[in-house]
Order: structure tokens, then C-alpha cells, then sequence
């Protein structure tokens, strides 16, 4: 099967194509596609800022990994064109192909009437997911990976728990810190069998 990645290049992402590559074409679609190295990958160069020229082809299911901080994007407004207009043309992209799915990351507690912006903003994105095809939302909570980037919350949250992520779950449910292997690993088992035995909410409309 022929599937297509956004955001490839970020903590899920990476684990997602390196999953999906084992039995499936991937193809990636980066600003900068030297970020991945591999060979095992069709890369396809994209600007969000010029999305009408970035050709149509056709996919079996569509992924979008896409996703920042306040912080690393410099404002409000400029994190919210990547998770939620950006996010809109990765979904209104899959809607013109004959892609069977679209599969997103949000985030847990996203609500379009939240007060915390981050919350909020993601929120809307998940509800303006409305067309005629199969759409699976992702809601992990804390990841558990290496970043390239210092967040020294998510850093000292995830070396505080990291001890205790075999039995958080059990404890808390989907409120535990997940791998982001795990993350990748229920999307996949979302889109292609449905169902998926790892703890963590999603979504599917």
C-alpha cells in the first residue's frame, strides 16, 4: 500500500515512517527534505505557503505528524497556522485523492471551547475535520522520546515518570506519558485494523 506522511521529520513522525516502511511505500513530504536521510523513503519537497502547487497524486490513507510550541513558532498566530490551517490542507490534500483515511496527532483534553489556547486551538482543528472520508484522531498524552529541541517541562515531566511508564498506565489510563513508538504504532493499528490495544485516546469519524 502507498501511504503519505506530513511532519516526518518530528518525534512521532520519524517512528511512524520507520514503522509503516517495514511493509508499506511511504512518501514523505518535508520543507527540507535532507532532514531524512534514508533511502527507503519517496521524498517529496513542500512549502505550506505555496500548498497549490504541491502535485496531486493518489494514496491509500494520508498521515499528518505536523505540530509545534508557542514557543518554538515565535506567537499565537504562528502556531496556529501550523496546527490548524496547515493541518487543514494535509486533510483537504488526502480529500482529493483517493485516499481511504486521514490520520492526525491532537493532543488529550483538545476542545474547541477550551480557554487554554493550546487546547483550544487543537480543538478546532479536530472539528473542522468534515468530508467524506475516514478520519482518525490521535489524542496521546505526554511523550516519552528524544527531542532535538530543549522543552525543560516535557524533559523534567518525562524523567520523573519514565520509571513508572510500565505501570502508569494501568494507574491512570490515557493520562500516562506514552512512547512515541507507541503513538505511532496505534495509528497505524487505527487506520489499518481499527482497533488498537495501547491506552490512549482517539478518535474516529
Amino acid at each position: 500500500m502507498k501511504f503519505l506522511v506530513f511532519g516526518a521529520s518530528g518525534l512521532v513522525g520519524t517512528s511512524l515512517i520507520d514503522q509503516l516502511s517495514k511493509e508499506h511505500q511511504v512518501t514523505i513530504a518535508l520543507r527540507d527534505v535532507s532532514k531524512i536521510s534514508s533511502d527507503k523513503f519517496i521524498k517529496r519537497s513542500i512549502n505550506f505557503e505555496e500548498f497549490g502547487t504541491f502535485e496531486l497524486e493518489n494514496y491509500d490513507g494520508v498521515y499528518c505528524c505536523l505540530g509545534t510550541t508557542i514557543k518554538k513558532a515565535g506567537s499565537k498566530e504562528a502556531f496556529k497556522k501550523v496546527d490548524l490551517d496547515y493541518v487543514l490542507m494535509c486533510y483537504k490534500y488526502a480529500l482529493s485523492t483517493n485516499a481511504k483515511f486521514f490520520c492526525v496527532i491532537s493532543a488529550l483534553g483538545a476542545d474547541a471551547k477550551s480557554r487554554v489556547f493550546y487546547s483550544k486551538v487543537k480543538g478546532q482543528m479536530e472539528s473542522s475535520l468534515t468530508g467524506p472520508i475516514d478520519t482518525v484522531i490521535v489524542r496521546p498524552s505526554l511523550l516519552l522520546g528524544h527531542r532535538e529541541e530543549f522543552r525543560p517541562a516535557e524533559q523534567i515531566s518525562s524523567a520523573l515518570l519514565s520509571p513508572f511508564s510500565k505501570i502508569l498506565p494501568k494507574l491512570i489510563g490515557k493520562y500516562a506519558p506514552i512512547k512515541v513508538e507507541d503513538v505511532a504504532k496505534s495509528m497505524i493499528d487505527l487506520t489499518l485494523k481499527r482497533s488498537t490495544l495501547i491506552k490512549i485516546e482517539y478518535l474516529i469519524k
